[in-house]
């Protein structure tokens, strides 16, 4: 079996643990395994990652900032890529029902553990 594989299937372990940080260890050796991969096969993971969200939730992730609420966020996101609000709020309630981003009103967005790990494949950055 792939390493390719292999990962992905850590990535759907993950979906099925009750909070982010029961998944933490599981991520860790997941992000340790991509970074250790031949490029074909982090390529092939970045892809299937990239497949699995939208455009407009990648957007989303890579506009987070610790800074502004999701309002502002999703709106200055709308005003710039001509995105309908609307797609774009559709878009941040998948992302936090998957754990990869949370906000409340009134406070600013935040991107998990796992947001981030995900944004790093897809990006294929590796940040320390």
């Amino acid at each position: 079996m792939s390493s390719t594989i292999l990962i992905y299937q850590e990535f759907q372990n993950i979906s099925r643990k009750k909070s982010e940080s029961d998944a933490w260890p599981t991520l860790n050796k997941v992000r340790d395994s991509y970074f250790s991969l031949r490029a074909s096969d982090a390529s092939v993971l970045k892809e299937v990652i990239s497949r699995l969200l939208t455009k407009n939730q990648i957007l989303i992730l890579s506009r987070i900032n610790g800074i502004s609420g999701i309002t502002y966020l999703l709106k200055s996101i709308s005003r710039e890529s001509n995105v309908p609000l609307s797609t774009l709020k559709s878009s941040s309630k998948s992302l936090q029902d998957l754990k990869l981003i949370s906000f409340k009103n009134g406070f600013p967005v935040e991107i998990t553990r796992t947001g981030k790990l995900i944004f790093e494949i897809i990006k294929g950055e590796k940040n320390e």
